[in-house]
C-alpha cells in the first residue's frame, strides 16, 4: 500500500476514493473518457436519478470507440471507391 499501511489490518474504508466522478447513464461515450481522463482512472460509476447503475471501464468505452471509427472508414472507403455510373450509356 501507498502510504506505508499494512494490508491485513487496514479497513478498506481508510484507503478508498471518497470524491466519486461518476456518468450519468444519458452521457455520451466521449464525455464519460473525458471524465476518466481529467480524473487518471480507469473506472466509472453510471448513474441515473442518484442511484448506481453500473461501472463502465475504459476499455468498453474504447470497444465503442473502435466500432464508431471502424464504420466511418467503410463509408469513407464505399465513398472513395464507388464506381460512378457510365453516363455514355444513358445517352440515347
Amino acid at each position: 500500500m501507498d502510504r506505508g499501511l499494512d494490508p491485513a489490518r487496514t479497513p478498506v474504508g481508510d484507503v478508498m476514493t471518497t470524491e466519486l466522478v461518476v456518468a450519468d447513464a444519458d452521457e455520451d461515450y466521449q464525455s464519460a473518457v473525458h471524465k476518466m481522463d481529467q480524473a487518471n482512472i480507469r473506472h466509472l460509476l453510471v448513474v441515473s436519478e442518484g442511484r448506481i447503475l453500473s461501472m463502465i471501464s475504459i476499455r468498453d468505452l474504447m470497444r465503442v470507440h473502435m466500432d464508431d471509427q471502424g464504420e466511418e472508414i467503410r463509408y469513407l472507403r464505399e465513398y472513395l471507391y464507388q464506381v460512378p455510373p457510365d453516363i455514355t450509356r444513358t445517352r440515347t
